[in-house]
């Protein structure tokens, strides 16, 4: 690649094998050595130096390193450059990967009783969901979200949980197209919609209670939307209590250290 100002990239981060590390280091001028040795910095296992006085740096052995150094190479337009003994381990390990990935591995729910094939991410997400008790779900639009979540909360029953009676908190406009998704998924779940007059005597032969966002705010009690160690976000809670029709779900002023409260569809 050439640059505007006639800069051509030849840099690369090399990589080879060593004992059990990956020892690697960077080919060309002072520019590119420089912008490669600050992105390998931000591997998740910190580089050490080898002392040597070979210039390299070492990192562990693992799958994880080696596509890291792969995808930050790509990021910034140079090249990954592993050597043919590094190359014969990363085929080696992907073939065992292959070889020993079961999708279901893991899930005490049965997928076979399902109607249909979650895909792997949504076992995956059912896995790690069950596993936490509460999870947010950011895959993107129509990767099977809702499936997802139905499925955690088979897993969690399935691993002798209790997820019941379980609430669904949705636009208004969705809480019936909900109710028709979760009985083709689960047809053998009891579904209600969470509305009407007498919608607080509530029945043990529903499972999942569909409600919109409104009837949320009218009659849950919400003390804090997110907890973190130096800080509490409750822009939810102020609003709910003024019954403000309009909740502000990005408070202008939340600390930089608490993670972001995100409510979604």
């Amino acid at each position: 690649m050439t640059w505007p100002d006639g800069r051509y990239d030849t840099g690369a981060l090399c990589g080879r094998i060593l004992d059990d590390r990956i020892r690697l280091s960077i080919q060309g001028s002072d520019w590119e050595i420089q912008e490669i040795g600050d992105k390998i910095r931000h591997l998740t296992a910190a580089p050490k130096k080898t002392g040597d006085g070979t210039g390299e740096v070492s990192v562990p052995l693992t799958w994880a390193m080696v596509t890291q150094c792969a995808r930050f190479m790509i990021e910034i337009g140079k090249r990954w450059q592993p050597s043919p003994e590094l190359v014969e381990w990363v085929t080696d390990e992907f073939m065992r990967r292959h070889d020993e990935y079961t999708p279901t591995k893991g899930l005490n729910f049965d997928v076979a009783q399902l109607g249909w094939t979650p895909m792997p991410h949504q076992i995956g997400g059912a896995y790690v969901g069950a596993l936490n008790e509460r999870f947010f779900f950011a895959d993107d639009m129509r990767t099977g979200k809702t499936r997802t979540a139905l499925l955690t909360l088979a897993e969690m029953e399935a691993s002798g949980k209790d997820p019941w009676p379980a609430f669904v908190v949705a636009p208004a406009s969705v809480v019936d197209p909900w109710m028709e998704e979760l009985e083709a998924a689960f047809p053998g779940w009891p579904v209600a919609a969470y509305r009407g007059g007498k919608r607080r005597n509530l029945s043990t032969r529903y499972k999942v209670y569909v409600m919109s966002w409104n009837t949320f705010r009218d009659d849950m009690h919400v003390k804090q939307v997110a907890q973190c160690e130096k800080g509490t976000i409750t822009a939810l809670t102020r609003a709910i209590e003024r019954r403000s029709p309009t909740i502000s779900l990005r408070p202008r002023r939340t600390p930089r250290h608490c993670a972001r409260a995100a409510i979604g569809r």
